[in-house]
């Protein structure tokens, strides 16, 4: 049984009729009149009674067009649906990010995403990188906006490297290193640093560095937040670190900022673990990032030119 052959038994019963029935349905009345033969036979039920003028149903047939008319409904309700998803008027998308998407304008690219596809469901999750990668593993995010080194890179995911920017040491002016104009990791031995929780690979790197090369150190303070961090170093209680795009944001007058040499830039990636030809609001998500990256990524960040990084803002 066939979804024509439910339409065709559908509309002969409206027009009572097969001659009138075939004009309808813009096929030739012996082809009509053999699908009906045929879905009979398949059936083992006459579904109309035939006249010279005219078909009447009956029980068998009333009853199949009922349920064939119903069928029709969900057939055409389950097209609109999917249309509905292939044109972006419903469907969701979870969406990951840094816990420093702030400064880097994040929520603003997904708010105009979201004003451009009013009717998708958006879900935002925000995380240090690692955990973000963990839950897109796990399904439960569709991308994520996430901040790692291409040494980091995990091919399980498909990803869009959509900025760079270097690492930068955060430094209370009245510290010694202050006056540097740049700092290596040899230089942050037996200094106090302050860190974000291990779920931030930004921190994890520096940590993994010194200890690799056998440098002492002391965690004066760990925070779930990056703002802490800096305030904490504005107010002298050690070096943080940050990375280049976030600088500007939080107003800290008290410190320097000083890159830090012999580090791979840090970058922030889109990335996702299913095929977004079969997702399109996922498609629709990642085109509207990388174009915004391609064209906007100037505009995006804070200007590098505007920054004396001896700690001072130019004029």
């Amino acid at each position: 049984m066939e979804r024509n052959q439910l339409r065709y038994i559908v509309e002969v019963a409206k027009c009572g009729n097969i001659t009138r029935a075939a004009e309808k349905l813009h096929i030739a009345q012996p082809s009509l009149s053999s699908q009906i033969i045929n879905l009979e036979r398949e059936l083992g039920v006459s579904l109309f009674e035939r006249t010279k003028k005219r078909v009447h149903l009956t029980d068998a047939g009333d009853a199949f067009v009922k349920e064939a008319q119903h069928i029709l409904n969900e057939i055409d309700h389950l097209a609109e649906l999917m249309e509905s998803f292939s044109k972006l008027r419903a469907g969701r998308l979870r969406i990951g990010a840094l816990a420093i998407m702030v400064p880097l304008g994040i929520p603003f690219l997904i708010s105009d995403f979201s004003r451009q596809y009013p009717a998708l469901e958006l879900s935002l999750m925000e995380a240090g990188s690692s955990e973000l990668m963990r839950f897109l593993n796990a399904g439960e995010l569709d991308a994520a906006l996430v901040m790692y080194t291409e040494e980091c890179h995990d091919q399980l995911f498909a990803s869009h490297k959509l900025i760079e920017s270097r690492l930068m040491a955060i430094v209370n002016k009245a510290h010694p290193l202050a006056c540097r104009t740049s700092l290596t990791i040899e230089d942050f031995r037996d200094q106090k640093l302050i860190i974000t929780t291990s779920n931030f690979n930004l921190q994890r790197l520096i940590i993994d560095r010194m200890e690799t090369q056998n440098i002492p150190f002391k965690i004066s303070t760990r925070c779930n937040q990056i703002e802490t961090c800096y305030i904490l170093a504005d107010q002298g209680m050690g070096i943080s670190f940050c990375t280049e795009s976030t600088i500007g944001y939080y107003p800290c007058s008290n410190v320097v900022y000083l890159p830090v040499e012999n580090i791979p830039l840090r970058a922030i990636y889109l990335i996702y673990k299913k095929d977004p030809q079969y997702y399109p609001a996922l498609k629709s998500f990642i085109d509207f990032i990388t174009e915004h990256y391609k064209t906007n990524a100037a505009s995006s960040l804070v200007s590098k030119n505007s920054w004396n990084y001896g700690g001072t803002l130019k004029p």
